[in-house]
């Protein structure tokens, strides 16, 4: 005999209608403006690639993309903006390596938790980073930095992001040195400090540094990957120079609040893995240093969450101490 229950019934048909809800809702994404925080100064690495993908994005959906620029040091208040946006994937952000590792070992109190408060969405490109040198600086190699900061106080880092200052860290630790570091808000801060002799070395994404070696107005001194970048394929590793094992590298990638739908997740992927795909895409990254990086978003999470640990581990090592 079937047994009637519909009680259970009842249930079973929400269920469906909250399941085909769901699926519709994430189908349908976007249905309005979408919100790309770049927490950077506009005209930096990271909000390039925030305007590039959003342009894309935005003929792909239908919808707006707007990059919403909100630049502190280090990137932390547009960051924490999105990490209490409401989950719904209208809100996102253009984070990179600095906003979701480096500022973990970098500061006691971080107002939001990269590795928590974020779902990964779509990794986007890597590069190394260059370690630039200001014409007003005369050293042209390592070895002559080197030298040249053991014997003056007056040399000094522009710092304009997390992974900068871990760089600029690592730096100090290899040469055994104590170079002062002076933050800024963005790229442009320490470009302009470098051309004026303000400071004397910055480390720049490899898109900030190439205008720069084509003109000649600041030096290119090494790159932080350990083979030569396709971008600088005159310039020498810090590895090269004697800086021996000496890497880190740039990324940037977009990030939702933690618990957006896994299906808007899904769509984020897919979507900026097509545009990675794209012949001009391609070019234009390349033009720029970048290496596309198009994974799965489960992928790109556990590589952050892995060099949350990774470079925890080496900030350990170095005896950073972070900051309030």
């Amino acid at each position: 005999m079937q047994i009637f229950n519909p009680t259970l019934r009842g249930c079973g048909i929400s269920l469906a209608i909250a399941a085909t809800s769901f699926c519709a809702s994430a189908q349908q994404f976007p249905q309005k403006p979408v919100r790309l925080v770049a927490p950077v100064e506009a005209g930096s690495p990271t909000d390039t690639i925030a305007r590039l993908i959003a342009l894309k994005l935005s003929a792909a959906w239908g919808q707006p993309v707007i990059v919403d620029n909100r630049p502190s040091v280090n990137g932390v208040v547009g960051s924490d903006i999105v990490s209490k946006a409401a989950p719904d994937g209208y809100t996102l952000l253009t984070g990179n390596s600095g906003t979701q590792v480096m500022n973990v070992g970098l500061y006691k109190k971080l107002s939001y938790n990269p590795a928590t408060d974020f779902s990964s969405a779509a990794q986007v490109v890597t590069s190394p980073l260059v370690l630039m040198g200001s014409k007003h600086f005369a050293p042209t190699r390592v070895s002559e930095v080197i030298s040249a900061a053991r014997h003056s106080s007056n040399v000094n880092f522009a710092v304009p992001g997390a992974t900068a200052q871990l760089a600029t860290l690592m730096f100090n630790s290899a040469a055994a040195l104590d170079i002062v570091s002076v933050p800024y808000k963005g790229s442009a801060g320490a470009e302009t400090a470098l051309l004026a002799g303000d400071a004397q070395l910055f480390f720049a994404s490899v898109s900030n540094a190439l205008p720069y070696a084509k003109s000649g107005r600041m030096r290119t001194l090494a790159v932080s990957s350990l083979a030569r970048s396709p971008a600088l394929p005159d310039v020498p590793t810090l590895d090269e120079s004697g800086l021996k094992g000496f890497e880190i590298e740039y990324w940037v990638g977009l990030f939702a609040p933690a618990g957006t739908p896994t299906d808007v997740l899904e769509k984020i992927n897919r979507d900026v893995n097509t545009i990675l795909g794209a012949p001009e895409v391609k070019a234009k990254l390349s033009d720029l240093g970048y290496t596309p990086m198009p994974r799965s978003r489960i992928d790109f999470d556990r590589y952050v969450k892995g060099s949350i640990d990774r470079y925890g581990k080496l900030m350990q090592k170095l005896g950073i101490q972070p900051v309030n």
